[in-house]
């Protein structure tokens, strides 16, 4: 089907993917991998065979490096974001109506999948310092043992589940919010972070490759060594 379409180039998303276009390759046609996750639980063990790997950050170039690909194999590569949609907003009407839908003083807004990579855990304990602010979790995935733990934590009611958001409808979330805050374990790049730069969003994250890339503490944002720790990253977002 390749060869009768007139495929010139494949490129497959993460490690995974590429183990399985490299298995099924066609040799006439390249084969470039792009990898975005640098956890060594969820990538295969052995390298696939490709004609190059297109890295997001020098976290993921290093990655690489350590896994042994060969330097000359790896890209430089960019993420981006549509301008057209992520962009500040002036609309005060707008930013009023958003932000009566949520009883606190103060709103932070979590981006990502709810798992241990993006660190709900410790926003969640850190609303214990923050008894002003309410929080809001966009992402797929299990939220019960979160909503537990903001049980435990006694701030469930300050928290706000949300499975999902169109992208032209993020925008109003990064630019209504007081601060985004997605304290990552780890990344291979980490677009939700650019993508609330964009929108002039203050922006609280961990102090780690790749955020500390782009990045700059207390110039663009805000970067938490000690992102861990709830007190330490409630006195950064406060």
């Amino acid at each position: 089907m390749l060869e009768k379409l007139g495929v010139n180039i494949i490129r497959a998303y993460d490690l995974v993917a590429g183990t399985f276009a490299s298995k099924h390759r066609i040799p006439s046609i390249p084969l470039l991998i792009s990898v975005h996750d640098v956890n060594p639980e969820r990538v295969p063990l052995d390298n696939p065979e490709a004609n190059g790997f297109l890295s997001l950050s020098q976290a993921v170039r290093n990655f690489l490096l350590n896994r042994g690909v060969s330097a000359k194999l790896i890209h430089d590569f960019a993420n981006r974001v549509d301008e057209g949609i992520f962009f500040p907003f002036g609309d005060t009407r707008a930013r009023n109506a958003f932000r009566k839908q949520f009883p606190c003083k103060h709103i932070l807004v979590h981006v990502g999948r709810k798992t241990e990579q993006k660190n709900l855990d410790t926003v969640i304990k850190s609303l214990r310092y923050l008894e002003d602010f309410c929080a809001i979790f966009i992402g797929q995935g299990n939220e019960d043992k979160y909503k537990a733990l903001a049980a435990r934590e006694q701030v469930l009611e300050r928290c706000v589940f949300i499975k999902s958001v169109k992208n032209e409808d993020l925008a109003q979330f990064y630019n209504y919010c007081d601060v985004m805050c997605t304290p990552s374990r780890w990344e291979g790049f980490g677009i939700v972070f650019i993508e609330a730069l964009a929108c002039a969003a203050v922006v609280v994250s961990s102090d780690k490759e790749p955020m500390n890339e782009y990045i700059k503490n207390m110039e663009n944002g805000i970067l938490v060594k000690n992102y861990e720790n709830p007190y330490a990253l409630s006195r950064a977002i406060y």
